[in-house]
C-alpha cells in the first residue's frame, strides 16, 4: 500500500520518534510509506526535496517530502493518509478519495495543551477514522465526541531499551523525563521523589529529555 503520514516536524521529540517508528515498520512490511513535512523556505526545501534530506537524530526507512504548507494539493495519491497531530487534521479531512482512507493517529487530548480548545475540539468531529494509543485517550474521544477509535498501545523498542545485566544496581535509581511543558507533571514528579527519597534516602533521581 501507498502510505502517507502528515507530520508538524522532523525534530527531535517523542511523538515524532513514535510516528517514524511505524513508518519504518510499515516499510520494513514493504508498503511505499512517505512522511510529508512542512518547510515554508523554497529554497530550503527545494533543496532538501532534490538531495532527500532527512534528519540526522534518527534512521528513517520511509521517504521524506518537504512541502510549504498542510493543504491537500501538496499529498500523493495513495491507500492511506493519516494526521499526526491536531493542525494536520483539516488537510486530512479536505483530501480527495485519490489520497486514501482518512486517518488521525491520536497521542493526545491535544486540547489541554495546543491551541484554542475550541479549535482544536473540531478535528474530533471530522469525519475521520482515529487511532489512539491509550484507554485514556479513546475513553476521552468516546465520552466527549462520541467518536469510536482502535487503540494501538506504543511498544516499548526492545532493540533500544534492554537490560545490560541481570542484577539490579545497589543503590536504586529512578528515572524520569523532564520538560518544560507545565502539564507534564514535572513539578508533581520532583514531589514524588522527594518524598520517596525521605523514607529511602539512598535513592538517586535520573531525568532525560530534550527540553
Amino acid at each position: 500500500m501507498k502510505i502517507n503520514f502528515i507530520v508538524p516536524h522532523l525534530c527531535i521529540g517523542g511523538g515524532v520518534k513514535v510516528v517514524i517508528y511505524y513508518a519504518n515498520a510499515l516499510s520494513r512490511r514493504g508498503h511505499k510509506v512517505t512522511l510529508i513535512c512542512p518547510e515554508k523556505d523554497f529554497i530550503l526545501r527545494t533543496k532538501m526535496n532534490l538531495i532527500h534530506a532527512k534528519p540526522k537524530w534518527i534512521y528513517i526507512e520511509a521517504d521524506v517530502k518537504y512541502v510549504s504548507s498542510f493543504n491537500k494539493r501538496y499529498i500523493p495519491d495513495g491507500d492511506i493518509v493519516i494526521g499526526t497531530a491536531w493542525h494536520t487534521a483539516s488537510c486530512v479531512k479536505d483530501c480527495l478519495p485519490s489520497k486514501g482512507k482518512k486517518f488521525l493517529f491520536a497521542q493526545h487530548y491535544e486540547s489541554l495543551f495546543h491551541g484554542s480548545p475550541d479549535e482544536v475540539d473540531k478535528i474530533y468531529r471530522y469525519p475521520l477514522r482515529f487511532i489512539a494509543i491509550s484507554t485514556w485517550i479513546r475513553d476521552v474521544l468516546k465520552e466527549k465526541f462520541d467518536v469510536d477509535s482502535e487503540v494501538i498501545v506504543t511498544p516499548v523498542d526492545f532493540e533500544q531499551f534492554y537490560p545490560t545485566r541481570s542484577g539490579y544496581n545497589k543503590d536504586k535509581r529512578i528515572c524520569m523525563l523532564h520538560h518544560d511543558f507545565e502539564w507534564k507533571g514535572i513539578k508533581d514528579g520532583l514531589v514524588a521523589f522527594e518524598m520517596a527519597k525521605r523514607e529511602f534516602p539512598k535513592i538517586e533521581l535520573v531525568m532525560f529529555g530534550v527540553r
